[in-house]
């Protein structure tokens, strides 16, 4: 084997290494997350229904972005969507990409189109490429108190502002990482206020 492909080998060998290692501690906060919330409500005299994942304990904030799991989402894009996505995200670092499993009308008749998230380091961008195309692009400031409901498996923006979005389905890894992206960038500006 050359020295080039060992080298090649050792960085995916060490990518998987990284994202198992960082997949074992979401879902690990996870089930932590859920069991301390369902106490809380219990204590609160409530009898919770649906256990709801709120930022309290979440995965690491990317400080850069991981190019092979965002060349394997833009590998899904088609023309019209990448197009959109980079008038969207022009001068942007795009931290995450990805495709969510809701479905939003943009005047093609009877075919809905699955709506992209993008993160940046300031805002999430959701859009869908159509005759009405879907671009929503919101600042983390306006999303202080979103949440990740495992029971929809939903991102939920909040508060709601008239979104034309305002939640999205995805894993609950990666929804649990679009928060921490979104808390991570709010809590130092919390710490300078405080």
């Amino acid at each position: 084997m050359s020295h080039a492909a060992e080298k090649v080998l050792h960085q995916t060998v060490e990518h998987l290494r990284h994202n198992v290692t960082q997949l074992e501690n979401q879902v690990r906060l996870l089930g932590l997350e859920n069991e301390d919330l369902l106490q809380q409500l219990k204590d609160a005299g409530l009898q919770p229904r649906h256990p709801v994942l709120q930022a309290d304990r979440l995965p690491p904030v990317l400080t850069i972005p991981d190019p092979a799991t965002i060349a394997e989402a833009a590998a899904r894009l088609t023309r019209s969507e990448r197009r959109l996505g980079e008038e969207l995200c022009a001068g942007q670092e795009v931290l995450m990409l990805l495709q969510s499993g809701t479905l939003t009308d943009v005047g093609l008749w009877i075919v809905p189109r699955r709506v992209w998230v993008v993160v940046t380091r300031t805002e999430v961008v959701f859009y869908a490429a159509g005759r009405t195309p879907l671009a929503q692009r919101v600042s983390f400031d306006h999303l202080y108190a979103s949440l990740y409901n495992a029971v929809t498996g939903e991102l939920v923006l909040a508060p709601n502002r008239d979104y034309r979005v305002a939640r999205v389905k995805l894993p609950p890894l990666e929804g649990t990482q679009v928060l921490a992206q979104i808390y991570g960038a709010l809590a130092p500006r919390k710490e300078g206020s405080a």
